[in-house]
Formats: C-alpha cells, structure tokens, sequence
C-alpha cells in the first residue's frame, strides 16, 4: 500500500512539473540569440541573448540601416497544445539627446513583430538615427493567428456574385 502511495504521489509530482513548464500564451521566452548588424552584408557586430523574463537589450554605435536576427529554440506550442509562434514587442531609443526629442515619443520608438516559432527566418530591419541607438525588447509565445477560411461566394470580373469554386483534390 505504501509503495503504491509514493508512486501515485511521483506520478503526480511530475505531472504537475510538467504542467508548470508548459509555456503559456503570452510567457516570456528566455534563451534566444539576438544578432545585429549594418545591412546589407554586414557582418553580425552586436550579440545579446534573452533573459528568463524575455528580455534583451543591443546598441549600436552609429546610424544606419541594420538587420537584427533572432534565432534559438522557441515553444511549438502554448496552453492546451495551441500552435505558437513568437510575438516581440520593442523600444529603439536614440543615443544623442536631440535626435531623442524629436522621436515620436520620449520614451523612444515602440515596435512589434510576430516570427514563426522555429525563427529560421526571424529578422528584424530598422533604422538606426545618427549618433546611434539602443533597441531593447522582450520575446514572449503568443498563440498562431488562424488564417481566415476562403469566403463561399466571390465577385467575378462582371461584379456578379458567383459560388467561390473549390479546390480539386490531388490526383484528380
């Protein structure tokens, strides 16, 4: 009865550790490699990676246009097995002062991006202002947007609503 117990008790413990792991929607993302550097061919000068919370911080020297990469190992899923994919949300902050009051706001410029969860081809290009920037920014999983389903009825070249036509089957 007792070693019954204690294996009830281990299944347990592992299911509720694996359950605490499993990323949830909107979760940081720690771990991913953020490369930076001049676009176009320019090698990769700056590196950072994210931290637990997500979060990763680069800065670059001078203006110009810079392509910032983001690779590593992201969740394929979130919450209930939902496909996931990576949202990231960041601020670029101009180094000299003057530049920096003309942003549009006084804390820098916000952006956001989504990038499949594999980040095969995650890139970011932006432009960096004259006597440089900082982009900080955090990784977080996000939930896949579904992709809308083909409307059942469509306008034809004659502007006359028409039955949207199906697509054949393979090998048909």
């Amino acid at each position: 009865m007792i070693r019954r117990t204690r294996t009830v008790l281990s299944l347990l413990a592992v299911t509720v550790v694996s359950v605490a792991a499993a990323p949830t929607p909107g979760g940081p993302i720690g771990g991913i490699i953020v490369k930076g550097g001049k676009n176009p061919g320019g090698q990769m000068l700056v590196l950072d990676t994210s931290d637990t919370k997500g979060k990763f911080s680069i800065a670059f020297a001078e203006g110009g246009e810079y392509r910032v990469e983001f690779s590593g190992k992201a969740p394929s899923t979130v919450g209930e097995r939902q496909p996931a994919d990576v949202r990231l949300e960041y601020v670029m902050k101009a180094n000299d002062a003057r530049v920096a009051r003309s942003q549009a706001t006084d804390s820098g410029v916000r952006g956001t991006a989504r990038f499949a969860s594999s980040l095969r081809t995650a890139q970011l290009l932006v432009k960096v202002p004259n006597g440089g920037a900082e982009i900080s920014g955090a990784l977080y999983a996000s939930v896949v947007i579904d992709v809308v389903a083909p409307a059942e009825r469509a306008i034809n070249e004659s502007g006359v609503s028409v039955k949207s036509p199906k697509a054949k089957p393979k090998g048909s």
